[in-house]
């Protein structure tokens, strides 16, 4: 029986309302694979206590490089739990589920998810944070970010791609939102979008960053938002 151990840890800290709080969670997980077994994608779900599905994704693994990783918001809550699922090029199923977790405003919690196909060892990466700068303007609401997402958050160089998206809103009525990728190295394959692809570009940790910006008149608002880096490998 082929063996795979795949551990996750979700960072998370819920959705605040007031100023420019954000919400802020990340879900990392550390892979290892015996000599010729691979994985392709990793379904992963975020579960209320009362079995509603909060965030749920696949994260493409099919660069050599790509970590099954995904940095992605989620809503305060008590009982949570993540549920992942894969199978091997081998044709093995695997699957994991988490103890239940609480999810506070401003109070990260990690939560480890073992998805077992045969022997498993513990491999949990370290927490995250999201960071979010704006300017007030007189009269006019900012936009508020209420969900992302960056998936996986490790791949190849020279060329490999990660999916990223945000949601945002603006109390203001009438107000379009518009969207302005950057990062410290890479490129956007469109990044005026929402929902884009971010490509690397030389080797090492590279942070992505959005601005956010609604069309309020006479002065629009904008705030910016950075996210954990990425490591093009």
């Amino acid at each position: 029986m082929a063996v795979l151990t795949l551990v996750a840890g979700l960072v998370a800290s819920g959705c605040g309302n007031g100023g420019n709080g954000a919400p802020e969670g990340r879900l990392e997980v550390a892979l290892a694979l015996p000599g010729g077994v691979t994985v392709s994608s990793v379904a992963w779900k975020i579960l209320s206590s009362t079995s509603v599905v909060l965030a749920s994704g696949t994260v493409n693994t099919t660069d050599p490089k790509a970590t099954p990783s995904v940095n992605v918001s989620v809503p305060t809550g008590n009982g949570d739990t993540v549920t992942m699922t894969t199978t091997t090029s081998q044709g093995i199923s695997c699957s994991g589920t988490s103890a239940p977790f609480n999810v506070t405003v401003g109070q990260p919690a990690l939560v480890p998810v073992t998805i077992t196909c045969g022997n498993v060892s513990s491999d949990a990466g370290p927490p995250g944070s999201v960071v979010i700068t704006g300017t007030v303007v007189p009269g006019d609401s900012c936009p508020v970010l209420s969900s992302w997402q960056i998936s996986p958050q490790m791949t190849s160089a020279s060329g490999g791609q990660l999916d990223v998206s945000v949601m945002a809103s603006d109390a203001d009525s009438g107000d379009a939102l518009a969207f302005a990728w950057t990062a410290t190295a890479g490129s956007f394959l469109a990044a005026s979008s929402a929902t884009t692809k971010f490509v690397c570009g030389a080797a090492g940790s590279q942070t992505l960053t959005v601005a956010i910006s609604d069309n309020h008149s006479p002065t629009p608002c904008t705030i910016n938002v950075s996210f954990p880096a990425v490591d093009c490998l």
